[in-house]
């Protein structure tokens, strides 16, 4: 629409100048690519490292559920003064992706199926407390929110 817009307004002999107007607008859609992998990245190192951290214990919601949700929040405030909340929405939705494969790549690692009803229960929480706090932010209310069986068993 900009590209359009900016064309047309030049005269026949000045149009070679686009190719300028379009490589901007590439690498301007390029950094912005950048950017919101970097915000991605950032989020998703620290749930990493909380999940490494995690001991599921009858602490619920555990510390480092509790950690990773206020990281979350912290986030969410940081960009909504900043992004729309459409935009907000659709990070949160990549970002719940990643929380997603990696809290079920961290459960196999430690062994936690329905099977372990015990601490299949506390992990439950935990998630449902994580689900909970996701969906207290104003841009994710609407957010999808798989079952914690959905998230292990991929559906």
């Amino acid at each position: 629409m900009v590209a359009n817009e900016a064309e047309s307004s030049l005269k026949e002999d000045q149009k070679h100048l686009m190719r300028h107007f379009k490589q901007a607008l590439t690498d301007y859609s390029d950094h912005i690519g950048e950017i919101t992998a970097k915000l991605i990245s950032v989020i998703d190192h620290h749930t990493i490292n909380c999940l490494n951290n995690w001991e599921v214990t009858s602490s619920v919601p555990s510390p480092s559920f509790q950690q990773i949700c206020r990281q979350m929040q912290k986030f969410h405030n940081g960009l909504a003064g900043i992004f729309p909340d459409e935009q907000i929405k659709s990070l949160f939705d990549t970002v719940h992706e990643h929380f997603k494969g990696n809290l079920k790549l961290h459960l196999a690692k430690i062994g936690i199926s329905p099977h372990d009803s015990l601490k299949y229960g506390f992990v439950s929480q935990d998630y449902a407390f994580y689900a909970q706090s996701l969906k207290a932010m104003s841009s994710c209310n609407d957010l999808y929110v798989e079952s914690l069986n959905d998230v292990i068993y991929g559906r």
